[in-house]
């Protein structure tokens, strides 16, 4: 990943759940500027394909053949039209059942809320096999819009090397409700949305993120040109498995600025004790 010193924006995706406890305020309301909604068509294409998302091979749950799947961006109020064609051999659920070999028409209009979001299967564990992905939904009247130059989605998983019919007593057993801890090495974020709400801008270090949340930060990259870690590490200590010592609990990406060389970072992570370096 290439980042230059004007990015900014990150919109955070994760699939692991419950609310959690960041304090937020909303931002003033703003007024409904002269935008004219547009009708959006996306096709999801479900079917299995071998990938290799971490170097290992396996067999994966795709849409449109790819993983992570497909991100759709849509503006508020525009009308949505997905077609979701089943071929994964069985049937599936993204919030209406869908038998295998047939066609599901998705179309309503995007109400007046903006943000992160995401799709997935209902279906058995099949989002955990990449039945899933974005929807970012823009505001033409974001009132943090120009405060940021682009925008990047991350999604963060778990991810095994079994799928998950395999594995769903384990998975099941084994408290698998584990959340991240998301981070970026120097770089602090400023919240700005939960969950589809525009927050009160709010500085923080590190991002715990349960299933299903959702968040958008800003992230200013104005540190000397270099390679920085990416962290989301999982928060073990919940992990009741047998098994844990095959589980890589600290997943780490380079945000890489332009001009840096290519070997790994050195710095280290934030502390708990924030005036200090680990």
């Amino acid at each position: 990943m290439i980042l230059s010193k004007s990015l900014s924006l990150w919109s955070i995706l994760c699939i692991l759940s419950l609310l959690n406890s960041l304090v937020f305020i909303l931002a003033s309301p703003v007024k409904r500027r002269a935008y004219v909604p547009e009708t959006k068509t996306f096709y999801l294409h479900l079917y299995k394909a071998k990938l290799s998302p971490d170097g290992f091979e396996r067999v994966v749950w795709t849409v449109n053949g790819t993983y992570p799947e497909p991100t759709l961006v849509v503006t508020k109020w525009d009308r949505l039209v997905i077609y979701v064609i089943n071929n994964l051999g069985v049937s599936t659920s993204i919030h209406y059942h869908v038998p295998n070999n047939t066609t599901f028409i998705f179309n309503f209009t995007v109400p007046d809320q903006s943000g992160t979001f995401w799709y997935h299967s209902h279906h058995l564990a099949q989002y955990v096999d990449g039945v899933l992905g974005a929807i970012i939904v823009k505001d033409p009247d974001d009132p943090y819009q120009n405060d940021y130059d682009e925008e990047v989605v991350i999604l963060l998983s778990d991810w095994y090397h079994n799928e998950t019919f395999t594995i769903e007593l384990l998975f099941v057993s084994s408290n698998a409700l584990l959340s991240f801890t998301f981070s970026i090495d120097e770089h602090a974020m400023d919240v700005i949305e939960v969950e589809g709400m525009m927050t009160k801008r709010y500085t923080i270090h590190r991002l715990i993120i349960n299933v299903a949340q959702r968040y958008s930060v800003i992230v200013t990259a104005n540190k000397l040109v270099s390679n920085f870690w990416m962290r989301a590490d999982l928060q073990i200590k919940c992990y009741n498995a047998i098994g844990i010592e095959h589980l890589n609990p600290y997943v780490k990406a380079i945000v890489h600025y332009e001009g840096a060389n290519y070997l790994d970072p050195t710095i280290k992570g934030w502390a708990d004790n924030l005036n200090k370096k680990i």
